[in-house]
């Protein structure tokens, strides 16, 4: 049997002839296909593309008050984690000296005996001069106003509650913040930055311990020597402002000055001065250990140091005045 050409061609001639006739010469079918997906895809989405990337979207930005509170926070965070660290700092001082005074090992012998010569035989030259212009000052000042009311006697009472109880003891706290926090802090930042500190925890050394110990055993020893010399030298002004103003002999300035002091101001004098010590050599081991940067860190961390020691001073001094007063 003979298939019927005819009929197969009248079914797929036509057809064939209507795709010829609509495809485009030029284009090959992939490429027409193409063309094709991107207008159907351009009718789905009549937004333009362009304008999408051209309009930019505004974000809502925190008003004034909103960055202020969040740099507000943010440093009293920062802030808090510092006091933190520096107590831990000084428990970690505190437990290391009762173990050294436990024990005794842990330190060379000549480390606590150099730090005493350092801090209370070095310290008396700055120490005496200071004390004695201050008692001069503070007498010749007083003495001109107890001269208006005929107070003249009761200016070695001045001196004595004035000098013993509230002035040496911030003097000498504010000279050991001036030389001796400044001299550790360096010391012991030069070796943060030299990379010293790590070689002591490589050799299986603890560095707080090697290094701050020595120092707060020194500042407790040379504490009372510094006391009792500045008591003596400024007491020595106002006795001589008192004989070259008022003509009073030193026996009876020194014997009026007694009858207002007492046994327990001058053990409060040695606790103030010994608290303001420990606070100089603490602050000046806290910001040597956090120095960080380069050379350019120790005298950061130094003045910083300083800074600190006399606000943490006058501070524990206010605290004294509430408690003692």
């Amino acid at each position: 049997m003979i298939p019927d050409v005819t009929e197969k061609s009248n079914r797929t001639g036509p057809g064939r002839a209507r795709d010829n006739k609509s495809r485009d010469p030029l284009l090959s079918a992939p490429e027409e296909n193409a063309i094709i997906k991107k207008i159907d895809s351009a009718d789905r989405h009549p937004v333009d593309n362009r304008l999408k990337k051209t309009s930019p979207v505004k974000k809502n930005e925190p008003s004034l008050l909103t960055r202020l509170f969040e740099r507000t926070a943010g440093s009293a965070i920062s802030r808090w984690g510092q006091v933190k660290d520096y107590f831990v700092l000084l428990s970690d001082e505190t437990s290391h000296l009762v173990q050294y005074l436990i024990k005794r090992k842990g330190l060379y012998p000549g480390d606590i005996s150099r730090q005493i010569l350092f801090m209370g035989y070095q310290t008396l030259p700055i120490l005496i001069l200071i004390t004695l212009l201050v008692g001069i000052t503070i007498s010749y000042t007083s003495a001109a106003q107890l001269k208006l009311f005929g107070a003249d006697i009761y200016l070695a009472d001045f001196v004595g509650i004035a000098m013993i109880r509230e002035l040496i003891p911030l003097m000498t706290g504010i000279i050991l913040a001036g030389k001796v926090g400044a001299a550790v802090t360096a010391e012991i930042s030069s070796m943060k930055v030299l990379e010293e500190l790590d070689a002591l925890k490589t050799m299986g050394i603890d560095p707080v311990k090697f290094l701050m110990i020595p120092r707060l055993i020194a500042i407790t020893v040379a504490v009372p020597l510094l006391v009792v010399t500045a008591n003596i030298v400024g007491v020595l002004g106002g006795i001589l402002i008192g004989y070259f103003e008022f003509g009073t002999p030193p026996a009876s300035f020194v014997k009026q000055m007694l009858g207002v002091l007492f046994i327990k101001d001058i053990l409060i004098e040695l606790l103030k001065t010994t608290v303001f010590g420990w606070a100089v050599v603490v602050s000046a081991g806290y910001k040597g250990f956090s120095a960080s940067g380069g050379t350019e860190a120790v005298g950061r961390a130094t003045t910083e140091s300083v800074v600190l020691s006399i606000a943490l001073i006058i501070g524990l001094d206010c605290v004294f005045a509430f408690f003692i007063y």
